[in-house]
C-alpha cells in the first residue's frame, strides 16, 4: 500500500488531484494512504514528526511563500532520501531551483498544461512508484527499520548503510548512508541483532560499517573511505583489523 503524501494549500488543485488518485484506485483495484498538508505550519510538523510516505506531490509555493514546498522537501530528503517527490507548480524556474537544491524529482507538471495531461502525468507517476516497491518487494531488499522507544527511527536497505556508530549523547547512534545522515535514539546492539544477514561489520563497540561500501584505507591519515567520500576514522589498530577482514570477505 502506497503512502503518499500532499503539499498544496489551493483547493481546487488539491481536490483534482484527490480524484485522480482515487480514480486510479478504484481502476487498479488498490488502497493508498493520502494525507494532505496545506499550510506551512503543516509542513512544519510533517518535518517536525518525520512521517515516512512513498510519493509526494508538492505545490512549489505555499500560502504565499514563493519556495515553501521545495524548502519542505529539501529538509524532508534528509530523512527519507528514497522517497519519490513530483512537483506541480506554475513557477518555471522550479526544474533549475530543484536541481540547484539537489532534490531528485520523478516529474514537473505544470498546472496550466490542461486537465488530460495533467492526469495521464500523475497516473503515469503511481504507476512507476507501484512498479517501485513491488520490485523491492521481489527484490527481497533486506530493510533496516529501527526506532527505539516510540522515537524517530529509520528506514533504509542495509545495502545502502556506509557505517554506523556511537552518538554524541547517551542512547543516541547515528547512521551513515548514500546520500544519508541522522542521528536517532538508539543502541548498536539493537542494529547488529536486526542485522541478519551480517550486512555490517562490529569493527567496534562504537561502530557498524559496510564492508561492501568501503573504497579506501587511508593508513597516513586513519581513514575508511565509502564509496561516497564519506570518512570514518579510527585506530592504527582498528585499521589492520578491518584490512583483514575485507581479505577475507
Amino acid at each position: 500500500m502506497l503512502k503518499i503524501a500532499i503539499i498544496e494549500d489551493n483547493p481546487i488543485h488539491l481536490s483534482n488531484l484527490e480524484k485522480i488518485i482515487h480514480e486510479f484506485t478504484k481502476e487498479h483495484n488498490c488502497r493508498f494512504v493520502v494525507d494532505v498538508y496545506m499550510s506551512l505550519k503543516a509542513c512544519q510538523e510533517l518535518i517536525s514528526n518525520q512521517e515516512m510516505y512513498d510519493i509526494y506531490f508538492i505545490d512549489l509555493e505555499i500560502e504565499s511563500q514563493r519556495y515553501g514546498g521545495l524548502e519542505t522537501i529539501v529538509e524532508v530528503r534528509r530523512y527519507n532520501p528514497y522517497a519519490s517527490f513530483v512537483f506541480m507548480t506554475t513557477i518555471s524556474e522550479a526544474m533549475p531551483l530543484t536541481l540547484e537544491a539537489h532534490v531528485g524529482v520523478m516529474d514537473f507538471i505544470a498546472k496550466d498544461s490542461g486537465q488530460a495531461e495533467i492526469s495521464r502525468r500523475i497516473r503515469h507517476c503511481l504507476q512507476l512508484e507501484m512498479e517501485k516497491c513491488f520490485n523491492q518487494q521481489e527484490e527481497q531488499v533486506d530493510i533496516l527499520s529501527y526506532s527505539y522507544q516510540g522515537h524517530t527511527g529509520v528506514s533504509l536497505p542495509f545495502r545502502d548503510i556506509l557505517y554506523v556508530t556511537a552518538g554524541t549523547k547517551s542512547h543516541r547512534i547515528i547512521v551513515f548512508g548514500k546520500g544519508y545522515r541522522k542521528e536517532i535514539y538508539g543502541c548498536l546492539s539493537d542494529i547488529k541483532e536486526l542485522d541478519s544477514n551480517a550486512y555490517l561489520y562490529s569493527l567496534s563497540r562504537s561502530i557498524l560499517l559496510n564492508p561492501k561500501n568501503v573504497k579506501e584505507i587511508n593508513c597516513s591519515t586513519r581513514e575508511i573511505i565509502f564509496c561516497e567520500g564519506t570518512t570514518c576514522q579510527v585506530s592504527y589498530l582498528k585499521m589492520n583489523q578491518i584490512k583483514k577482514h575485507l581479505k577475507r570477505s
